[in-house]
């Protein structure tokens, strides 16, 4: 059992000073009832100083404040494996994560703009199963077929050029890894997402694609760089480029896009290719084509973290708190009820604030932005300075066009005591800005993002597409950062691991009093737009076991996450 908010379970030490207390107090009365006579008959001339009695009493309010300081550490007891079934198609996203994906001839780099366009893809999905590969002169099963779509991006997010160990690309290994991930039986319901400069240089490309047309999977690819090459920078320990990468004759390698190869591989399989754009035009028109095929019941079993099993313990405390005002004189029970309404009634005032949020945000998903901000604003009156009702409105609000309004209710939400809001409003703050031509200052809100928060690849690749067109077009307004959370329109439950959306309000966080510890729970639970929390390795590992426990009974065909070599490394790029 862990607790959520550990300070608070330090009330437990105050268990045994209350029985020490009582032992002291019991003897105290003990010696003062034999100064009166003979201590048997003094008890019974006065029973409501029966030491059974008191001695019950203490034993009720003592076991209370110890189940209300469990209760107030918000206890996290057992995991469990939650079964959901949907209907959809099975995805497999590969990207290459070869050093050629480092060129920059698309901002801020052909891996980073792969990464960012597939974060976009799996927070559109509603149903369907997603798994990841990572390939370049070997391929990796990073996640196996899933509904947990956080899980799936917080695996995309692990990806970069160091995690493959051996070097090249290798499209082949990837295919071919997706096809033997897929449930082999099956002649549909499979799709395989490739994102690669097409520079294959290991393998056969013609009996890998039969083979996949074969099996059903149908095969849509990205192709990221120029045709006419880009070099590839070498950055030092700084982040800064030192120079470009070179061939073993010491001059500069060119890594150009290969389209034919990826045509070749998408039309022969019956989907489509793309090139990669300054926007997500070729992402929306793959995810509007899969939406289109056929589909079928998925069932898989998803990795729950933890729940916060407070209200069982809070219930049991108050039950003994009543059951002690029952032993106590009736003006004791009195003090006791009115101390009970003290409890209650902060409750029902949360609850009443949680439906006024619950409200808007239903509203908010049937895009119905400015019913759902009446909502929020009605919420504020009782509830003033709320920087989640503030944080939501400017949702609202950036919904609505109206980006200046926004910005001044994402101001708001700036200085929220809260860290996670806090940085989720400058993260909104920074995309305010730029719609009211305000460059300068959405570059600094986003840095201040930054620091709240360093692994937010989104506002990481908002920051450096603005500083790059500002850098490259000084006197003109540079393009839409295209990673705009306020555009992703994530369908899915989070679970309470905690994600990364900013902008959805399938999980909404309450804040009904900022200064408690013990609301914190619930208000990240509340929260809309919940972002992905960051997780450990073991936390990784752990979910990625439980994947591949629940995945790999599914067929007897599904093999093993272990690499696929194919051929030998002729480059290193």
């Amino acid at each position: 059992m862990g607790f959520s908010h550990p300070l608070w379970s330090n009330l437990i030490w105050a268990v045994p000073l209350l029985i020490m207390l009582f032992i002291f107090s019991l003897g105290e009365k003990k010696r003062r009832m034999a100064a009166f006579g003979d201590p048997k008959l003094v008890e019974a001339l006065s029973a409501s100083a029966s030491r059974k009695k008191q001695a019950y009493k203490t034993a009720l309010v003592v076991i209370s404040i110890l189940l209300i300081a469990i209760s107030a550490a918000g206890p996290e007891i057992g995991t469990k494996m939650q079964e959901i079934k949907r209907r959809g198609v099975d995805i497999f996203i590969a990207i290459d994560c070869s050093r050629s994906m480092m060129a920059e001839d698309i901002a801020p780099s052909r891996l980073a703009k792969a990464k960012n366009e597939l974060s976009s893809f799996v927070s559109k999905l509603q149903g369907d199963r997603i798994g990841v590969i990572a390939f370049a002169g070997i391929a990796f099963v990073q996640c196996p077929l899933t509904l947990d779509y956080n899980a799936a991006k917080m695996f995309l997010d692990l990806i970069d050029p160091g995690l493959i160990p051996r070097p090249g690309t290798n499209i082949p290994a990837a295919i071919r890894t997706a096809i033997k991930g897929f449930v082999s039986k099956e002649q549909k319901y499979k799709a395989f997402i490739l994102l690669s400069d097409g520079e294959s240089h290991e393998g056969s490309l013609d009996s890998v694609v039969a083979e996949a047309k074969k099996e059903g999977v149908r095969i849509y690819a990205i192709g990221f760089g120029n045709p006419s090459g880009e070099p590839i920078p070498v950055r030092d320990e700084t982040g800064n480029v030192s120079g470009y990468l070179k061939d073993k004759k010491g001059e500069s390698i060119m890594s150009s896009l290969n389209e034919a190869a990826l045509q070749k591989i998408a039309l022969e399989t019956g989907g489509r290719y793309y090139r990669a754009s300054d926007g997500e035009i070729e992402i929306e028109r793959i995810y509007e084509d899969i939406s289109n095929m056929e589909k079928k019941e998925l069932q898989a079993k998803v990795y729950s973290q933890q729940e916060n099993r407070y209200q069982y313990f809070l219930l049991i405390a108050l039950i003994l708190i009543m059951l002690e005002l029952l032993l106590s004189e009736k003006k004791k029970v009195l003090i006791g009820f009115v101390f009970l309404l003290a409890i209650l009634l902060p409750s029902s005032s949360g609850a009443s604030l949680k439906g006024k949020i619950d409200k808007g945000n239903r509203l908010y998903e049937k895009e119905q932005y400015e019913e759902a901000l009446d909502r929020y604003k009605d919420a504020l009156v009782d509830h003033p300075g709320s920087d989640m009702l503030f944080f939501n409105s400017g949702d609202a609000l950036f919904k609505s066009g109206e980006y200046g309004q926004a910005l001044d209710e994402f101001m708001k939400a700036n200085n929220s005591k809260d860290r996670s809001i806090q940085q989720k409003a400058y993260y909104n703050t920074g995309n305010s800005l730029y719609r009211t031509d305000r460059m300068q200052e959405a570059i600094q809100v986003y840095k201040k993002a930054l620091d709240l928060n360093p692994r937010d690849m989104d506002a990481k690749f908002n920051l450096e597409l603005l500083m790059k067109k500002m850098k490259e077009t000084p006197n003109t307004k540079c393009c839409k950062p295209e990673k705009d959370k306020q555009e992703q329109k994530q369908k899915e439950q989070q679970q309470k691991t905690g994600d990364k959306n900013k902008n959805e309000k399938k999980e909404q966080q309450q804040k009904e009093n900022k200064d408690s510890d013990q609301d914190k729970k619930e208000q990240q639970e509340q929260q809309q737009g919940e972002k992905k929390d960051q997780m450990s390795k073991e936390d990784a590992k752990r979910i990625l076991d439980a994947f591949q426990e629940s995945e790999m009974k599914a067929s007897k065909d599904r093999k093993k996450m272990v690499p696929v070599q194919v051929g030998t490394v002729e480059k290193e790029w």
